[in-house]
């Protein structure tokens, strides 16, 4: 009996070897859930994230991931439905990081964040929308599972973001293909913005999201965003966005920062 048993202990050995690494990362995720989970929570050197019904920024501090280099200090800030702001500065001084912080990515700092607890209120533009292999449809309405618009909607709607022809140059709304590869960064940009006309969210940030279009398209682009009535965050590093945006969050370095008049602001004088 205790050979069997013996036996049955080692046919199991390999199995619990090969579980192991599994186990171990299983564990990892869960630890840092609950470090997600407190740093949400505020308090010791993390940002307090709670819900209400505009965005705001209490006294908000943002640091680098461990702490060493201050980015942001005690910053005030409230994004309100008819909000048209524009954040510039230098690379490296947390443009994209105060995006993060607003959209719960970013904990490290101080101070408190309040944003809508409804998630379809906001949506986050990046420089590079998200694509993946799949038919056109599916591009255009993304995150949805479903279109929510028939073709002829989604046709005008790729026209309103000056991308006619795209249907028919790539064989219909039907058609599968790898589209970050198959799409130019332009155009990427423009799906982007189609998504944000799509679903209408109250609030729209965009890190640099028409780097890669030309003016008049990037005019038409916000032309299109303002009629929408969504309140709108960029970054950028155009001269050419001011005239689009109502006020201008400057960022300094080492934690400085000021709050202009959008048309008082030259980013070539930043720069210099």
């Amino acid at each position: 009996m205790l050979l069997n048993s013996l036996s049955v202990l080692n046919n199991y050995i390999p199995q619990l070897s090969l579980a192991v690494p599994n186990i171990v990362r299983m564990s990892e995720v869960h630890e840092k859930f609950l470090e997600v989970q407190q740093a949400r929570e505020g308090g010791n050197g993390y940002l307090s994230i709670r819900s209400g019904e505009n965005i705001q920024l209490k006294d908000v501090s943002l640091k680098t991931p461990g702490g060493e280099q201050s980015l942001i200090n005690h910053l005030n800030l409230s994004v309100n439905a008819d909000s048209r702001l524009v954040i510039v500065g230098r690379t490296g001084v947390g443009k994209s990081s105060l995006l993060r912080a607003i959209a719960g990515l970013w904990y490290r700092g101080e101070g408190e964040i309040i944003v809508p607890s409804d998630a379809q209120s906001c949506l986050f533009l990046p420089q590079r929308p998200y694509t993946f292999y799949g038919d056109l449809r599916s591009q255009i309405c993304y995150p949805a599972a479903e279109s929510p618009l028939s073709d002829e909607q989604l046709g005008s709607l790729l026209r309103q973001v000056c991308l006619e022809g795209l249907i028919e140059r790539h064989g219909g709304l039907d058609s599968k293909k790898e589209w970050s590869r198959t799409l130019s960064l332009g155009e990427q940009q423009r799906l982007g913005f189609a998504r944000l006309i799509l679903f209408r969210p109250r609030f729209a940030f965009l890190d640099e999201a028409t780097s890669a279009v030309d003016h008049p398209t990037e005019a038409a682009l916000y032309q299109l965003l303002a009629d929408s009535g969504i309140a709108y965050v960029s970054i950028g590093h155009r001269d050419s966005l001011m005239k689009y945006h109502h006020q201008a969050l400057c960022l300094e370095g080492e934690g400085r920062w000021k709050l202009l008049a959008a048309d008082e602001v030259s980013l070539t004088a930043l720069d210099d």
